[in-house]
């Protein structure tokens, strides 16, 4: 039995994937790359940093011709910067990277992609009403 090590903030997405398919979770290796690096980040308050591979991330999700994420990647790569968004309080971009990550056809792990939503729809919610 081989054993993975699981990265908390994607949990969710993982248990959705074995439900769904049957089968793992797989990131292109240059989100992968800058999803830890904005994790880091995070956890060592590098918010200059952080915020300089989110702009990188998001320029190669929008702007990628394939090369780099292929189709079939799209769904989880528009997820995990909606995650590294929403880490950064970016409740409104998150939002709008789990809406296009909703809407592709190889989203494999779409009760994961609604909680988010709803979160995210949540914390907007929240910073109206509270400040």
């Amino acid at each position: 039995m081989t054993k993975f090590a699981s990265i908390e903030e994607i949990r969710s997405e993982c248990h959705a994937i074995v439900e769904e398919i049957g089968g793992y979770l797989f990131i292109p290796p240059l989100v992968f790359i800058n999803f830890l690096l904005v994790l880091s980040y995070t956890r060592l308050g590098e918010n200059d940093r952080r915020h300089g591979v989110m702009f990188e991330l998001t320029q190669l999700l929008c702007h990628d011709d394939g090369s780099h994420v292929f189709r079939i990647h799209k769904a989880i790569s528009w997820e995990i910067l909606g995650i590294c968004q929403e880490l950064c309080g970016g409740h409104h971009a998150a939002l709008h990277s789990y809406v296009k990550a909703l809407h592709d056809r190889h989203n494999f792990f779409k009760q994961a992609t609604l909680a988010r939503i709803a979160c995210s729809t949540y914390g907007i919610w929240v910073r109206r009403n509270v400040i």
